[in-house]
């Protein structure tokens, strides 16, 4: 109920797919999960993505306005296997140039992503994720 009060929360990798429908395991075994994201995920034995990246946020999140950016890794085993209904708050770029694959989902005030974004990369994410907790503490 926290995520979905509109309060801000960040969810990356392993906390993201916590708050999905649930994923499926190697050994074909579906795991109910929390349900925020519309979406689930499937195990895999390879990685699904490794590499460093750099997220440019299309939409308003708790870590800042559209045009905003940060570098992170992404290293996972899983995929999506369903991808949410909702918008994209990312644009992504590898060593290799732009990820076409959807990323940094925003649900109420929760945003998932499988991208671990480094907050040195931009202290302003920091500073916009504590701003937008200490807003809606005021809300409340």
């Amino acid at each position: 109920s926290f995520c979905l009060s509109g309060r801000p929360a960040l969810a990356e990798c392993g906390g993201f797919m916590t708050l999905m429908e649930g994923f499926t395991d190697l050994e074909g075994r579906f795991h109910a999960m929390a349900g925020v994201f519309p979406c689930s995920a499937r195990m895999g034995t390879r990685f699904a993505a490794l590499g460093y990246r750099e997220a440019v946020f299309q939409a308003a999140t708790p870590l800042g306005p559209p045009g905003t950016a940060g570098r992170g890794h992404e290293f996972h085993y899983s995929s999506l296997e369903t991808v949410p209904e909702v918008a994209s708050a990312y644009s992504l770029s590898g060593r290799t140039g732009p990820i076409d694959t959807p990323e940094g989902f925003l649900v109420s005030g929760a945003l998932g992503s499988y991208v671990h974004l480094h907050f040195a990369s931009n202290p302003e994410l920091a500073r916009n994720f504590v701003a937008s907790m200490l807003k809606a503490r005021a809300e409340a």
